[in-house]
């Protein structure tokens, strides 16, 4: 039996939900993008009454609200953000503008702590569009 597909997200996956019917196929959204915890609860919804499974990053972007939980920036993590944008197109290029080691370690390890669920700040309006209690 197809499904209907109503609301303002419904015209977005149409043509995917066309083609699981004509398929016979399950169908899955493993990639939705960034957006509001307004928008993020009504595609959701819409995927749930289509039987379209789903998930949702748990952890998207630094000091974000983006996500079911945002995570603290460490210090010193701008400069690795900034290796990122320097020339790197030779080995020289490489040695000569990459950070001190000690500093890139201890910015990944502060990283590695702040990332852990204990630390990280829940988002709860991003937890609700999931449908799920913050």
């Amino acid at each position: 039996m197809p499904y209907v597909l109503v609301g303002h997200h419904a015209t977005v996956i149409q043509k995917f939900a066309d083609f699981r019917t004509k398929t016979n196929l399950p169908m899955y959204m493993g990639e939705t993008g960034e957006n509001t915890d307004e928008w993020i609860g009504g595609f959701r919804r819409l995927l749930d009454r289509n039987n379209i499974g789903w998930h949702f990053w748990p952890y998207k972007k630094m000091n974000s609200t983006r996500g079911m939980v945002s995570i603290q920036e460490p210090s010193k993590w701008n400069m690795i953000v900034e290796y990122t944008k320097k020339d790197r197109g030779n080995f020289a290029k490489i040695r000569e503008n990459r950070p001190p080691q000690q500093d890139v370690r201890d910015a990944m390890n502060k990283l590695l702590e702040n990332m852990k669920f204990k630390n990280c700040t829940k988002n709860p309006g991003y937890i609700q569009a999931l449908g799920m209690n913050p």
